[in-house]
C-alpha cells in the first residue's frame, strides 16, 4: 500500500487524501458505505457527489468548479477504491465511463467558459531578456540568460532548469551535461576550460525524462545567436561551476558570487517582467 501511494507525485497525492475525506463525510451525511459494495445503484452516489462538487457544497474553494476539476475528484474516488481493494464503479468492464456519469461530465464541460490558457512567452522577450542580461557581465545575470536560454530551447520544466519549493524537482547537474566538437566528446569536467568553447553541440541527460525514458540524452546545435545559443549558454554554467571548483553534482542553475546562489523561478519570471515593460 505505501508503495503504491508513493507512486503518485507529491502534488497529487495531498489532494488525494482531501478529496477521499471529503468523500468520506459525504457518505457519512447521506447514510452510505464509503466502498458503495452495500449500495444497489451505486452511480446515483456518485452523481450526486458530482453534482455537489460541482456547486461547490463539497469543493475545497466552496465555489463552484470546472466540470475537470469533479472529473478529476470522481477519478480519486475511484481509484483510492482500487487502492483498497475494491472495484472502481466509475467504470464498465471495458473500462470506460458509465454513461450516466459521462453525459454528466459532458453537460459540466459543455457549460464551463473557455480556460484561460497561459501563452508562450515571444521569442523577441527571451531574446532581449538574454541580450540585456548578457551585457551586465554578472555571475547573477549570466545565470539567469543561460538558464532562460536551456529552458526555452529544450523545453524543460521549471524544477529541471531553476530552484522550486516543489520537493519531486530534479534538476540538470553539471554531470548531466554532454559537449561534442563535431562527432567527438569533449569531456567538460576535465579537459582545459579554453577547450570547452571549442563544443558546436550540446546534450542534456534526461534523468527523469517525462516520457519515462531514463537517461535519455537530448541534443542541440548553435542557434548563430551567441546571446541566445544552447551550446554558448551550457558552455557559460560549466566554465563558471568549474573556475568555482563546483563539484559534478552541482545544480547548473547554481552561481558564485562570494556565496553559492541558485537561479529561482521567480527571479527569472521577474526578469521576463522587466524586459517586457522595458
Amino acid at each position: 500500500m505505501q508503495d503504491v501511494s508513493l507512486g503518485a507525485a507529491a502534488n497529487k497525492a495531498l489532494p488525494t487524501s482531501t478529496t477521499w475525506r471529503i468523500w468520506e463525510h459525504f457518505c457519512a451525511f447521506i447514510n452510505a458505505d464509503p466502498t458503495l459494495t452495500e449500495s444497489d445503484d451505486p452511480i446515483t452516489i456518485l452523481q450526486l457527489f458530482a453534482h455537489c462538487y460541482r456547486r461547490g457544497e463539497l469543493s475545497p474553494s466552496k465555489t463552484q468548479v470546472r466540470g475537470k476539476t469533479v472529473a478529476d475528484a470522481l477519478r480519486s474516488v475511484g481509484q483510492t477504491l482500487s487502492n483498497l481493494g475494491y472495484s472502481d464503479p466509475r467504470l464498465l468492464p471495458s473500462g470506460k465511463l458509465t454513461f450516466r456519469l459521462q453525459r454528466q461530465l459532458s453537460y459540466y464541460n459543455k457549460k464551463d467558459p473557455p480556460p484561460n490558457r497561459v501563452k508562450p512567452i515571444p521569442i523577441q522577450v527571451l531574446r532581449t531578456t538574454c541580450t540585456t542580461l548578457r551585457l551586465a557581465q554578472h555571475p547573477r545575470s549570466t545565470a539567469l540568460a543561460d538558464m532562460l536560454t536551456l529552458g526555452f530551447f529544450f523545453l524543460l520544466r521549471p524544477g529541471e532548469y531553476a530552484h522550486t519549493t516543489n520537493p519531486e524537482s530534479v534538476p540538470f547537474h553539471l554531470i548531466d551535461v554532454h559537449l561534442r566538437h563535431n562527432n567527438t566528446r569533449n569531456p567538460h569536467l576535465t579537459c582545459p576550460l579554453p577547450q570547452l568553447t571549442m563544443a558546436t553541440f550540446v546534450c542534456l541527460e534526461f534523468t527523469t525524462q517525462k516520457n519515462g525514458v531514463h537517461g535519455e540524452l537530448i541534443g542541440m546545435g548553435q542557434s548563430g545567436n551567441p546571446a541566445f545559443c544552447p551550446v554558448q549558454a551550457c558552455i557559460s554554467r560549466i566554465a563558471h561551476l568549474r573556475l568555482h571548483n563546483a563539484s559534478p553534482t552541482t545544480p547548473i542553475y547554481s552561481y558564485f558570487c562570494q556565496h553559492w546562489f541558485g537561479v529561482s523561478t521567480t527571479t527569472l519570471t521577474t526578469e521576463v517582467r522587466l524586459a517586457v515593460r522595458s
